[in-house]
């Protein structure tokens, strides 16, 4: 292999590529980033074996095909520490690898790319398409509602993908709340499914995906894995086998009542409140709300710490309740909703609430927020 490539490029690419590696590799091949010149281009991949990301860099010359593995790590600080300008790559496909800069020349050892793990491809299978932005900000919205890496139900450590038609909705849950969000596809597959997506492969796209709402991102799906491609950057995952649950059971059919609260006060209410209860072993986080007539009065207790008191103005009176819930379950929903106010139904002091955004109606999205209160001893 010989090329000339653009140090901003290359760097670009390794970084991305190499955050698929894990930190414990069961082999030192899987700690490597395989680089692979043809077509006018460099391929750069990165494996776990239950995530891989490629990335195509554009290149200014190859005089020479071939491909060779390297350590991720060292080749990352090496290119990401090179001046900006022309890098040249030059290696056996073998065991080394040079890369030479004006005034700076470095070889690597390496691995050959026989001994890298194949990453599959599955265009062909069942496919959708949809905006980028548009999935950056499912994935935002719900992924927080992820069970976290101790949940002993492994089906709870990701996110479902479910089509129904021309929709995707994404849902994730822990077991004491719930988000979901439904958004239009830019096609229709003629065939609906279910499938549970990992929160790290989740969390990498969430660094890929662009903001642009005319980018975007094909998703091919098999019965074992997923692959969401860009241009020029495709991410092949892993599914977490099993049947996600049934989250429309957890949806109250019918609420009592219906809040509207501006989001912004309520979020820094809750902020300043939850100061008091982050210490608080036994109910670490719990604050209590009390709703009388046009208000919500947010009070927090903490023996070793203080006591918290807030005020929250409601637009037209409410009926009375008294409510506790996790002060942290309602501002990670709320810090991912982008929306001037919110409606928060509420029932008792034990069903579960629903907290949504008020958007433009006609916004081809739907976002749900479903969380259990705390009931207090």
């Amino acid at each position: 292999m010989k090329i000339i490539c653009l140090q901003e490029e290359l760097n670009k690419g390794i970084q991305t590529a190499s955050k698929a590696i894990s930190s414990k590799v069961i082999e030192p091949v899987y700690g490597n980033i395989m680089m692979e010149a043809s077509n006018n281009s460099m391929k750069l991949v990165g494996t776990s074996g239950e995530i891989s990301i490629e990335v195509i860099i554009k290149v200014e010359t190859i005089e020479q095909e071939g491909s060779i593995t390297v350590p991720s790590k060292e080749l990352g600080n090496l290119v990401g520490s090179l001046n900006p300008g022309q890098v040249k790559i030059e290696s056996d496909d073998v065991k080394i690898i040079n890369i030479e800069t004006k005034g700076s020349n470095y070889n690597l050892n390496g691995l050959s790319s026989d001994q890298f793990p194949s990453i599959p491809r599955i265009i062909g299978e069942d496919s959708v398409s949809i905006s980028q932005k548009t999935l950056k900000s499912m994935i935002k919205e719900t992924g927080f509602a992820i069970a976290p890496p101790d949940e002993v139900r492994a089906i709870l450590k990701g996110s479902l993908f479910e089509v129904q038609g021309d929709s995707l909705t994404v849902v994730s849950a822990d077991g004491r709340r719930m988000a979901k969000k439904t958004a239009k596809l830019l096609n229709s597959p003629g065939k609906n499914f279910e499938v549970v997506v990992p929160k790290k492969t989740l969390n990498e796209l969430l660094k890929i995906l662009s903001d642009n709402q005319e980018d975007e991102v094909k998703i091919y799906i098999t019965e074992s894995q997923i692959d969401f491609q860009t241009d020029g950057t495709r991410v092949l995952s892993s599914l977490i086998q099993g049947k996600f649950p049934n989250y429309r059971q957890v949806i109250p059919a019918h609420c009592e009542q219906s809040l509207t609260i501006n989001k912004e006060a309520f979020y820094k209410a809750l902020r300043r409140a939850s100061y008091i209860t982050q210490k608080d072993l036994e109910s670490p986080d719990l604050v209590k709300f009390k709703i009388h007539e046009s208000q919500i009065i947010i009070t927090a207790n903490t023996q070793d710490v203080g006591q918290a008191y807030e005020e929250i103005d409601l637009p037209e009176p409410a009926q009375s309740l008294d409510i506790s819930f996790n002060a942290k379950y309602l501002l990670d929903a709320l810090a991912c909703m982008e929306c001037d106010y919110i409606t928060f139904e509420l029932s008792n002091p034990v069903n579960p609430g629903i907290i949504k955004p008020v958007r433009d109606k006609d916004k081809d999205e739907d976002y749900i927020y479903v969380i259990m209160p705390v009931r207090l001893k």
